[in-house]
Parts: structure tokens; sequence; C-alpha cells
């Protein structure tokens, strides 16, 4: 199911076509910024499709507004909500404004979908999942797809990660190196797990 607005995301929409009350389908959540062609989309399609292939709930959320379809090709059965508030250059006031929206929206939508799980992918939608599920009680395990040593952030996110990341259940790194970069109490909790190959 693609392209569903936030404005179509509501209580009743949602136990009509997303059935969450069946405990025997665990339902997964993917936070991306959006669903173009790169690298992060295709690990998250491969991921989506395998999952709705064996009959658990997938929903996808974005930030970007409705429009084209994906560049990959989801599984019918995978839902995509499109918050609407894509990112893009402005001031630093309007940057700010615009990220507490993305986190009240992405709360909203959390609240509603209470996935199982909820998967977040890139370090600014990192942070924002982690702000957005506080005090939800859900289960966010966050992914990181660079080396957050060899790739720096800004001083602005890098602050945020740190305060942020220890709430997640749990923290996915591509390599050893990038797991290395954060602190033994978030190791515990980690996984390197390579991009899955289709």
């Amino acid at each position: 199911m693609d392209g569903v607005g936030l404005a179509l995301l509501d209580r009743d929409a949602v136990a009509a076509e997303h059935p969450l009350t069946d405990s025997r389908r665990p339902h997964v959540l993917i936070v991306l910024p959006g669903l173009g062609a790169g690298g992060t989309e295709h690990v998250v399609n491969v991921l989506a499709n395998q999952w709705a292939a064996r009959g658990w709930l997938v929903t996808l959320v974005t930030f970007e507004a409705p429009g084209p379809p994906p560049y990959y090709h989801f599984d019918p059965a995978v839902r995509i909500v499109r918050l609407g508030l894509p990112q893009v250059k402005r001031s630093r006031t309007r940057a700010i404004v615009a990220g507490v929206r993305r986190i009240f929206l992405l709360r909203r939508t959390l609240k509603i979908l209470a996935p199982d799980v909820t998967l977040s992918f890139l370090t600014r939608t990192n942070v924002m999942s982690l702000a957005a599920s506080r005090g939800l009680g859900l289960n966010v395990v966050v992914s990181e797809r660079n080396n957050p040593a060899l790739q720096d952030v800004g001083p602005i996110w890098r602050f945020l990660r740190a305060k942020l990341y220890p709430f997640a259940f749990g923290l996915v790194t591509m390599t050893n190196g990038a797991l290395n970069y954060f602190s033994p109490a978030m190791r515990r909790r980690s996984w390197v797990i390579p991009n899955p190959v289709d």
C-alpha cells in the first residue's frame, strides 16, 4: 500500500487496513528520510519485502511528500506513510522548527500504529525517531549506515546522538570499526550486520 498521507492516518483506517491486534503477526515500522535510489533505501527494500513475504506487518514511514512512487518496488502488503515534511535547505531557525514538526508528526504516527519494533535508518532520522518515541514504551533500534568517526554530522547532531542513542533498544552498524565509535554500554546492545544481498 503506497502513498498514504498523514491526513488519512487515523485509528479507524489503521484498524481496518492494518490489523495490529493480530498478535501472531509481528509489526515492524521502518523510519527513513525518503524512498529514492540510495543504498539505504535498497537495504530497506530488501528487508521490507522479505518480512512482508513472511506474513509480517511492515510499515514504512518517510518524511517526504506524497508523490512519485518509490524507486524500488515494494510488496503491495507493505504500508507506506509519507509525512510530507521533506528536508530542505533553510535558515537555522526554520530548520529547527521543521525538525520539531517532524518529531511531533512522527510521534503521532508511532502512537497510532504502535509497532512491536521500530527500525530507524541514518543518524538524523535516528535522533528524531528516539526523540519522538520517548515515553511511549516502544522498542526502537537505530541503524548507522556510515562510520561516525570518519563522517561527522556536525556538533549539534553529534550532541543529540550522544544524548538520545542510550535510549535505543539497540544499535546496528555495518562494521566493527563503526561500532567501536560508541561507548561500551552502547556496544553491549549492538549488532554488526553487513548489507543484505537480494
